[in-house]
């Protein structure tokens, strides 16, 4: 891929050397103010220090979409999206993310290279977080890395955290494959999750996460009616509230 993309480079950059001229360093000669073909080293140079900078994050490796777009895919919000990756302090914007839920993987479109139906796998242990937008609807998610082993539902990966705190509440996006006649479908899961002291609780349900507050039960009961819904059905918001409400009552 790189020696293909190297190629094209080569000669777009030959053909047109005076438009970079400018952004080239000292290493470039002017001779009677005509600018020359630049040798494939100087590219390589250039490449190094523009491009490879910018989209350091890419593996290299081509990531093959296995489901077309729609409801049928495993992606959020079934398909790419508008977003940015953040990685050791610097940030790459303006891509076209997808986040493949299933196989908790990002993957990009680097505008640059002008492959506009091609994705590339995003080095993971390079991601610290990332944003994703789709029309109104925007997410952020982080790369948790676990300091010490938890349960098996519980993994590093990819997590929206709601609540960050003394305590901290993750939410974990799954996929799950159906098969409806001979089309494969996805049913889409939100999984909550308590860190606590450093361990890690399911709380998806209501009597999960009663229970690991014994001495604060009633109140905490008495905080949730007044959500006025289901526990099933509080949003996001009133998740953090209620964690930050429990972490309070735990730490008194």
């Amino acid at each position: 891929m790189f020696v293909k993309f190297f190629s094209l480079f080569f000669l777009f950059v030959s053909f047109s050397a005076s438009v970079f001229s400018q952004s080239l360093d000292e290493n470039v000669k002017n001779i009677d103010n005509r600018y020359y073909a630049l040798d494939s080293a100087t590219v390589l140079d250039l490449y190094k220090k523009t491009f490879y900078n910018r989209l350091g994050y890419v593996y290299g490796r081509e990531y093959k979409v296995k489901y077309l777009f729609g409801k049928s895919a495993p992606y959020l919000n079934y398909r790419p999206g508008k977003g940015a990756v953040y990685s050791s302090g610097y940030d790459y914007g303006n891509l076209i993310l997808m986040y493949d839920v299933l196989e908790d993987e990002l993957v990009a479109t680097p505008k640059d290279f002008g492959l506009s139906i091609q994705y590339f796998q995003i080095k993971k242990v390079a991601v610290d977080s990332f944003d994703i937008a789709f029309d109104d609807v925007k997410y952020r998610f982080h790369h948790v890395r676990f300091k010490k082993q938890q349960p098996t539902f519980a993994q590093d990966g990819y997590y929206e955290i709601p609540y960050s705190g003394k305590f901290k509440l993750l939410l974990k996006h799954k996929a799950y494959s159906k098969c409806e006649q001979t089309q494969q479908e996805f049913n889409f899961l939100h999984r909550y999750i308590l860190q606590k002291d450093g361990v890690c609780y399911k709380v998806d349900r209501k009597s999960q996460f009663l229970k690991l507050f014994p001495d604060q039960k009633r109140l905490l009961k008495k905080k949730f009616r007044t959500f006025k819904a289901y526990y099933s059905s509080l949003n996001q918001i009133q998740m953090a509230k209620l964690v930050q409400y429990a972490e309070n009552l735990y730490y008194q």
